[in-house]
């Protein structure tokens, strides 16, 4: 397959402005705003009309104005900052589940699917910010994860149709408080995912969104995550379970996938939690994954 999609969608600002849409192209930022030729009020506009959009955005791509300010110039935001739908998917690497339970995946042929949890769009974080774990936490952990986006929604999806409704990749950080998610011997229930998943600042993203078929192989990406200069996570998408074909298919069933939504397709071995490790303040965590950027945060508590 050859790439010849040269540009990535972003959300930026300028001068502590309102963020407006862009095109990175070069490593210089294309304004696709509105009063331009492609009128987009946000990234979300763009996801939204993704399919009658995109001959337009690879044109616009082609010819960059010489005054377009580079990307080291402006300040990036998450490029899906409220999606309307935040789906993760839990314990889709084998290594991840024996790292934190010394239990083995379950057999496919007996299982519904995935188990999948949500975060809320409070949890979206910009790239380069702070932050902030909960107030009654001291074990903040971190999960890198490839994020799926999409574009043309639909409901009852087949799993070799699921790639015609993806718009785009991003990197994500599910940032997860181990210490919130235990619940008490007198509830019926082993996790809280709404107290440990969902706080605010729990899930930065970006920098930008890679489209889809800029992406080879979106199965075959290299995942890495640092703490400082310490590399936590190294491993491959090729390692998930249910594959992003099975989780868009699986999510389908049974409710309508929207443009924007986003798909956390899960997170392999190697986080804090099962070695008594957890985030600090002012520590950086660096996520990278191949062909989509590097996400860099730091930890500050509050």
């Amino acid at each position: 397959m050859t790439n010849t999609v040269n540009w990535r969608l972003l959300s930026y600002s300028v001068d502590g402005n309102a963020p407006r849409p862009g095109l990175l192209v070069n490593g210089q930022v294309l304004d696709i705003g509105r009063g331009t030729e492609a009128n987009a009020a946000s990234t979300m506009d763009v996801l939204e009309n993704w399919t009658a959009l995109r001959s337009t955005l690879d044109r616009l791509a082609e010819s960059i104005p010489a005054d377009a300010p580079a990307v080291d110039d402006v300040t990036l935001h998450a490029p899906v900052p409220k999606p309307s739908a935040i789906f993760c998917a839990s314990s889709n690497y084998g290594d991840h589940v024996a790292e934190m339970s010394a239990k083995t995946l379950v057999d496919k042929s007996t299982t519904w699917g995935p188990y999948v949890f949500l975060k809320t769009p409070h949890s979206v974080m910009d790239p380069d910010t702070d932050v902030r774990p909960p107030v009654n936490s001291e074990q903040l952990d971190w999960e890198i994860e490839l994020g799926v986006v999409i574009g043309p929604g639909g409901s009852g999806i087949a799993p070799e149709d699921a790639y015609k409704h993806i718009a785009g990749y991003v990197i994500l950080n599910d940032l997860s408080a181990r210490d919130l998610s235990r619940m008490g011997v007198f509830m019926p229930f082993n996790v809280d995912t709404l107290s440990s998943k969902s706080f605010d600042t729990s899930l930065p993203m970006g920098p930008w969104l890679t489209p889809a078929d800029a992406v080879e192989d979106p199965m075959d990406l290299d995942l890495k995550l640092w703490v400082g200069e310490e590399l936590m996570q190294n491993s491959s998408t090729k390692w998930m379970y249910y594959d992003i074909a099975e989780q868009v298919s699986f999510l389908s069933r049974s409710l309508t996938l929207r443009p924007g939504d986003i798909i956390a397709t899960g997170t392999p071995a190697g986080v804090g939690n099962p070695r008594g490790r957890f985030l600090k303040d002012g520590e950086v965590v660096v996520a990278e994954i191949e062909g989509l950027g590097r996400l860099r945060n730091t930890i500050r508590n509050r």
